[in-house]
């Protein structure tokens, strides 16, 4: 969005109908998936009780409420967003430390710092891909795909499946790339940004690979004992990611 210089308000009041139809379309399709094989009623068993710290809750929602303020707040005085999202997480961080003490400390040395080498060995690789040509590719793709409306679905499938496969950061970047070569030969359609975006956004959870969420999380589960296979991963991801996919793109287009 800051690419293409989309202000905040605008991005959020474009992006509200599509973001509403992904959290509708992600709750009927996992539904639909699993309504028979989930137990109708589900029991814990918890190993160690936690008291759960009134004051830290109340303090995290106001802590969050003011974080989206923050953004708001930038677009009036034009200050990056990334300034606030540094400024709170370091707030944030010395509030943990403050309530925590070493195991805030604990935290920088436990981090996934692999993932970050690999993402950033994928950027590499991408922004190499974009020298020899590959958005130019993606470019005649995008005219190709662009007669009418109906041609966001395309953009979208091509972000998506893009970030399946690179992993989600740099096929924004090659993205970002493509649209503004297309947009200095063709036609400027703010619709393609936000296409690109949602394919970017919900294409990575096609494969394990695509986001560094995922990649994350199933870091932890593996830690745990819960191992779930990049098939099986993939097997599930299709089938609920391409629906809300298709699902956003009707809202972005209404």
């Amino acid at each position: 969005a800051n690419y293409f210089k989309i202000e905040f308000l605008e991005f959020a009041k474009n992006m509200f109908l599509p973001n509403f139809f992904v959290l509708l379309s992600t709750i009927v399709t996992v539904f639909v998936l699993y309504v028979r094989v989930l137990p109708k009623r589900l029991e814990f068993k918890l190993i160690k009780k936690e008291q759960i710290s009134l004051k830290l809750f109340f303090l995290c929602i106001v802590f969050l409420f003011l974080f989206v303020i923050s953004f708001f707040i930038g677009e009036i005085f034009n200050i990056k967003i990334s300034f606030f999202a540094l400024l709170w997480a370091g707030i944030f961080w010395l509030i943990i430390l403050k309530i925590q003490g070493k195991k805030s400390i604990k935290i920088l040395f436990e981090a996934p710092y692999g993932v970050l080498l690999f993402s950033f060995g994928l950027y590499m690789v991408v922004f190499a891909l974009h020298k020899i040509g590959v958005s130019e590719i993606l470019v005649k793709s995008y005219a190709f795909l662009m007669q009418d409306k109906s041609g966001i679905f395309g953009v979208a499938l091509i972000s998506a499946f893009g970030s399946s496969v690179f992993n989600n950061l740099p096929m924004v970047l090659i993205g970002d790339l493509a649209l503004k070569e297309y947009f200095e030969n063709f036609s400027f359609d703010s619709l393609m940004i936000y296409a690109h975006l949602l394919g970017v956004n919900i294409g990575p959870k096609l494969t394990p690979i695509g986001s560094l969420a995922t990649l994350l999380w199933l870091g932890v589960l593996a830690r745990k004992g819960i191992n779930i296979s990049f098939w099986q991963y993939c097997k599930f991801g299709f089938l609920i990611t391409l629906p809300v996919l298709v699902f956003s793109l009707f809202a972005l287009i209404v």
